[in-house]
């Protein structure tokens, strides 16, 4: 994924992917930001995982603001994105590469998302 100045024009302009694993890759604060930058102009990625890429309660945050957070003003918000793994239970807080973010802003993410799914039949 392309870092440049809008922080992702790979993923700004996907027409195909609909998942994107990118799990153990320490991608970070700064990785974070940028995915989530772009992830307004996105309109077919359902599926994001990121576990173990050492986000913060930072990063989390920017996706939270990306998805449509109640009260985030912003022109654009991404509307296909389904899921956002970002913990996996099974790995510790506290492993040299574990997302460290709080349960309470991940249950806010969970919140948005959850709103956009399609009831199974």
């Amino acid at each position: 994924v392309s870092t440049q100045s809008t922080g992702g024009p790979a993923l700004e302009r996907n027409t195909s992917l609909v998942e994107l694993n990118l799990n153990s890759n320490e991608i970070g604060f700064t990785g974070a930001f940028y995915l989530a930058a772009s992830l307004p102009l996105n309109s077919t990625l359902r599926v994001l995982r990121l576990v173990n890429n050492n986000i913060t309660q930072d990063g989390a945050d920017c996706f939270y603001q990306n998805l449509g957070a109640p009260g985030f003003r912003s022109d654009h918000h991404n509307t296909s994105l389904q899921e956002l793994v970002l913990k996996d239970p099974s790995i510790e807080t506290g492993s040299p590469t574990a997302n460290d973010i709080p349960q309470q802003v991940l249950e806010q993410i969970e919140r948005v998302l959850r709103k956009r799914r399609i009831p199974e039949l």
